[in-house]
């Protein structure tokens, strides 16, 4: 069975509002600390995957997005409905920062691959 990117994220969309009422029991946890508002969609067992950090959350401008160690990375920014909006890699670093002012108000959804797992997180665009 061949599933488009677009199917992907509607069952991806699914997912994360189920997984937002769970979430919510314990995201007084996080309160104050903005670098972990984003907390992974999928959580996976590695904690230096978990420790892919994305701040602030929301954003307004810019968007950090820092890994664990240094490598070659690649972004890819999909909107609510599945469509790619922006790709962005690194090479032999471990930081990256996203210009996403151009970016309508709303969620998105962020991937990423690092140890050999796709990982997405949720983030949301301000004015």
């Amino acid at each position: 069975m061949k599933l488009t990117i677009r199917a992907v994220f509607t069952i991806i969309l699914a997912v994360a509002f189920s997984i937002t009422v769970a979430k919510a029991a314990v995201s007084k946890v996080y309160e104050g600390n903005p670098a972990v508002t984003s907390v992974d969609l999928f959580q996976g067992g590695n904690d230096e995957v978990n420790n892919v950090v994305f701040y602030p959350n929301p954003v307004k401008d810019f968007m950090t997005v820092r890994f664990p160690r240094k490598g070659n990375f690649t972004v890819t920014i999909y909107n609510i409905i599945g469509d790619k909006v922006m790709t962005r890699s690194i090479m032999d670093d471990n930081e990256m920062h996203l210009d996403v002012s151009e970016l309508q108000n709303g969620l998105y959804f962020i991937s990423y691959e690092y140890d050999g797992k796709v990982l997405t997180k949720r983030f949301s665009k301000i004015f």
